[in-house]
């Protein structure tokens, strides 16, 4: 199911594949602990969250906003793969402060959806 689901996403795979980029490199300069990446469909999206064993203590409305940073950093990652993900259809956010999980949530073509 999830090949799938991964062969009708809209989101081209160069686009997906800078986010998680981020998201992993995020979740190694600021997380802590054991990094876990995991894949699940939900309807007619694929959903890829990233999580580390760490805690979020930034506020998170102004998480996804550029100069938003916890360490070293410019404060552009977030900010970055947020506006990637919606130039695309794609959709990333904060699901979970502790432990902390984002999610990216990838919408399948709707001409697979019809397909179906």
């Amino acid at each position: 199911m999830i090949d799938r689901a991964v062969s009708a996403l809209t989101v081209p795979g160069r686009t997906s594949a800078q986010i998680l980029d981020i998201l992993l490199d995020n979740a190694r300069r600021h997380g802590s602990g054991t990094v876990t990446v995991t894949l699940r469909e939900i309807g007619d999206a694929l959903a890829v969250d990233v999580g580390d064993e760490g805690r979020l203590t930034t506020d998170p409305s102004a998480l996804f906003e550029r100069g938003t940073t916890t360490g070293p950093g410019q404060g552009i990652g977030l900010s970055l793969a947020a506006e990637l993900a919606d130039s695309t259809g794609a959709r990333l956010s904060l699901t979970r402060r502790a432990p902390t999980r984002f999610t990216l949530l990838l919408p399948e073509s709707q001409e697979s959806q019809e397909r179906g």
